[in-house]
């Protein structure tokens, strides 16, 4: 019975050849990470957690601007409001890649501290809470 499966068995022709002699050590050498590499890891970190934040940004404004606006009800019955608060939201947005931007770059240079990070994100937030009230009065001003 096993020398029939040994015969059956067919090997993979896509499969990668085995390394061995001046070839492993050349692929071990290749696997450690240089500093520049260490950087960009430390980077794309930085991305996943400012991207986690974004949920809990964009849960604040949105939040204020309901409160601001009495909720959705108003909004959808006038669609040009629709449209104005969905360019506020995209610029907002676009507001938000400073925090990741200027942390990434501190993380370049290897200053890296979560209260780097928290103090960036609760300025951006508070500014954008601020520059979010003021739109809104503006757009509702507006539509009197």
């Amino acid at each position: 019975m096993d020398e029939r499966l040994d015969s059956n068995k067919q090997t993979n022709p896509f499969q990668s050849p085995a390394v061995t002699g001046s070839a492993a050590a050349i692929a071990t050498t290749d696997s450690e990470t240089t500093p520049t590499q260490s950087r960009f890891e430390t980077i794309g970190r930085v991305a996943v957690q400012w991207e986690k934040l974004r949920l809990a940004y964009n849960a604040v404004l949105l939040i204020e601007v309901m409160i601001l606006t009495t909720g959705f009800r108003q909004l959808f019955h006038a669609p040009d409001l629709v449209v104005q608060y969905a360019g506020a939201c995209l610029a907002a947005n676009l507001c938000f890649c400073a925090g990741p931007l200027v942390d990434g770059y501190l993380s370049w240079f290897r200053i890296r501290s979560p209260v780097i990070t928290g103090f960036l994100f609760a300025a951006g937030t508070l500014i954008s809470i601020w520059l979010a009230l003021a739109l809104t009065f503006t757009i509702e001003m507006s539509t009197f």
